[in-house]
């Protein structure tokens, strides 16, 4: 069982070659569920995102995403996450970790009176992309983000082109 488990990843690893190459860029769009912010809240969200690759496993990825106005508020966050990129069934399919920092912004607007707060926050998780063709790819996110002692899980599906 052993030298299969490692044939497999010996095999994963080697035969896989790069989805992307060091120089590479990418822009792309979100669909993105957070949930349990603050308590139970959770809320839909679109965002925007532009992806640099530094070398062929390690990329760049600055990020913004609002979520839409729900119960007087409306959120906001813009991230600067890090990939490493796995590359798997010959350039069709990655898959990374991330590590992420960033700003989380939120407004609460009752009867006329509005006030909002901004803070600095985390996040870790992971990802997934296949390519449809050479220059898009499908993909989704898992990750969990921290901010003021708050934290609260997002699940992002998107699509992006590559030039």
């Amino acid at each position: 069982m052993k030298r299969i488990l490692m044939l497999f990843v010996a095999a994963l690893f080697i035969s896989a070659a790069s989805a992307q190459e060091k120089g590479q860029m990418a822009a792309g769009v979100n669909l993105n569920f957070g949930f349990g912010y603050a308590g139970s809240y959770s809320n839909i969200g679109i965002g925007a995102k532009y992806q640099y690759s530094f070398t062929d496993h390690l990329r760049i990825e600055p990020a913004f995403t609002y979520f839409f106005k729900k119960d007087f508020l409306s959120t906001w966050d813009f991230m600067a996450n890090v990939h490493y990129v796995f590359p798997i069934a010959q350039k069709k399919m990655t898959v990374y970790p991330l590590l992420g920092v960033g700003v989380f912004g939120a407004k609460v607007k009752v009867l006329g009176v509005s006030a909002s707060d901004t803070n600095f926050g985390l996040n870790i998780g992971g990802g997934y992309e296949y390519c449809l063709k050479e220059n898009i790819a499908l993909g989704a996110e898992l990750k969990y983000q921290v901010v003021s002692g708050y934290g609260h899980l997002g699940i992002q599906i998107g699509a992006k082109y590559v030039f």
